[in-house]
């Protein structure tokens, strides 16, 4: 590392590596920070009659209002996981029980970031969407060309955008020096490690809804405890995932932040 600038290369496998290792060897911690929660979400998906198995199948999309307050529930749920594994992780703060539904000012700041996050990485994104579909359509390019060159515009800024990922750890630890503009800088050269990390990470919930999908389908039944069991399933999928992105960005903060700290000790020698 030279003077005055700091640059770390992620190990790649490894990090995903320790974040599946931690998150699947720890799995109190997962279960102390989220069984309350998801027993709260499983009760209201139940009374709100399942909207949770949407993802599984349309037919029980019909209402949008439960779904889209399903949507948010589920939200504010996997942000008080994220923030409560984060400090597991990282300051080793473990609830002394499994009843904890902690949500303040800490998540509400997250949820700032996040919101922060989609206008700084979303909409610019549809921006250069369009605007390369734009350019396609003014010299007649083929549809399915310009397409593709709107959905790669797009992908790149989004790509780009997850440079600013360690600030969302940083809140859960009160880390208030890593903001957005630090985050891009500490991560320099390491934009693709960490987006094709985070995809990694989510592979095991993708494809357990597809299975579970397949399942609900050939089962093809209205039967109550059934759907309890196979809301049970869904729900245990999406905080799994939820659990194994915490994983994730707590390694990545753990890493970028150790060598970031000891970079700064030699610049102030």
């Amino acid at each position: 590392m030279s003077k005055n600038s700091f640059s770390v290369s992620l190990p790649f496998i490894e990090t995903i590596r320790r974040s599946y290792g931690y998150f699947f060897g720890h799995l109190e911690l997962f279960v102390k920070v989220s069984a309350a929660w998801f027993i709260l979400i499983w009760g209201a998906d139940v009374l709100a009659g399942f909207p949770s198995l949407c993802s599984v199948s349309s037919e029980n999309c019909a209402s949008s209002e439960k779904q889209i307050l399903s949507f948010v529930i589920l939200g504010i749920s996997s942000i008080a996981v994220i923030i409560a594994y984060i400090r597991g992780v990282v300051l080793h703060i473990v609830p002394a029980g499994y009843g904890t539904l902690e949500f303040g000012k800490r998540e509400l700041n997250y949820i700032g970031k996040g919101i922060l996050f989609f206008i700084i990485a979303v909409i610019p994104a549809l921006f250069l969407g369009f605007f390369a579909g734009f350019i396609g359509g003014i010299f007649q390019a083929d549809s399915r060309v310009y397409a593709g060159l709107s959905f790669l515009s797009a992908l790149v800024c989004v790509i780009i955008a997850f440079r600013f990922y360690l600030a969302f750890p940083a809140v859960a630890v009160d880390n208030r020096e890593i903001d957005f503009q630090k985050s891009f800088a500490i991560t320099k050269g390491n934009t693709n490690k960490i987006f094709w990390g985070l995809v990694v990470m989510m592979l095991p919930g993708w494809i357990s809804l597809m299975v579970l999908a397949l399942i609900y389908r050939s089962l093809n039944t209205d039967i109550y405890l059934i759907k309890m069991l196979l809301a049970a399933l869904t729900l245990t999928i999406s905080f799994v995932d939820v659990g194994l992105k915490a994983s994730y960005l707590a390694h990545l903060y753990q890493y970028f932040i150790y060598f970031y700290q000891k970079w700064q000790k030699e610049e102030n020698k």
